[in-house]
């Protein structure tokens, strides 16, 4: 993440300090430097890098961001046609609403927002989480860059768990087996109504009790 920052900041300040100078209208060997730079970053990032014309549509991108997103090896621009975007909770975004064209029409950056995009060509689906920035390059035809990392690994993990916890939970409430869980301390967090019904006490009257508590002190 650290790395991502760096790299993130860096294209920005250089994009921007060129712009302040005044040489990305003018071919110079300052404006050269500026743009190696910035193809070298381009291209070693691990991040994925896309830059968007005014219409939105992809017309650059890093090879982190190719094999990411799955895109052609093509020189020609990609439409955004070919995706579903959507936020956080999986609700489809409008095309205004998309993070670099909302850099793009307010001249901000849009930090932190966590996307689910889908080739529709591919079928793949990734989650990504993704800073936006304005960016006018030399030929005017660049309007927006963003940068983005995949969580693809991340959430179809925390997916799993989810779902794992969910059928755990089915088990624990449904089982005619009485099932307790207790903490480190011993007391009880919570039970099952076949819990309940073997001791006798509702589930309210069984939280932060012990084992003890409810066995014959013969039995020990």
């Amino acid at each position: 993440m650290y790395c991502f920052r760096e790299c993130q900041n860096y294209v920005a300040m250089t994009s921007n300090e060129a712009t302040k100078r005044g040489v990305i209208s003018n071919s110079t060997p300052e404006l050269e430097e500026v743009k190696n730079q910035l193809k070298i970053l381009h291209n070693a990032m691990g991040q994925g890098v896309i830059y968007h014309n005014a219409q939105g549509d992809i017309i650059d991108v890093n090879p982190s961001a190719r094999q990411i997103l799955s895109l052609p090896s093509t020189t020609v621009a990609i439409p955004l046609s070919n995706f579903l975007i959507c936020d956080h909770e999986g609700k489809l975004l409008r095309p205004e609403n998309y993070p670099f064209s909302i850099a793009a029409n307010s001249g901000k950056a849009v930090l932190n927002t966590n996307l689910r995009i889908e080739n529709i060509q591919s079928g793949i689906k990734r989650w990504i989480r993704i800073d936006s920035f304005p960016f006018q390059s030399t030929d005017k035809e660049s309007v927006s860059f963003s940068i983005f990392e995949d969580l693809t690994a991340s959430r179809v993990s925390y997916e799993l768990l989810k779902q794992s916890e969910a059928k755990f939970s089915n088990i624990f409430k449904l089982s005619g087996v009485g099932m307790a869980i207790f903490s480190l301390t011993g007391r009880i967090l919570e039970v099952n109504n076949a819990f309940s019904a073997i001791t006798g006490y509702s589930a309210d009257e069984l939280l932060g009790l012990t084992s003890e508590s409810l066995t014959h002190p013969n039995d020990y």
